[in-house]
């Protein structure tokens, strides 16, 4: 991406990468609860892609 247009740079982009990918307990975590949290697999082909900011959820300040 170019710069000052990545989603990764707008935290609003997580990659998880773990050993056993999608596999991963981790993985199925995520894909089985993530929405309640905000999280959403957005690209079916990089299971490590969750994308944050579901409808109706709010970034939480952590300071």
């Amino acid at each position: 991406a170019r710069p000052g247009t990545s989603k990764h740079g707008r935290d609003v982009v997580l990659d998880l990468n773990t050993d056993c990918g999608s596999q991963s307990g981790v993985h199925q975590w995520l894909k089985n609860n993530g929405h309640k949290y905000g999280f959403k697999l957005t690209v079916k082909s990089e299971p490590w892609y969750w994308e944050f900011g579901g409808v109706g959820v709010r970034r939480a300040s952590f300071s």
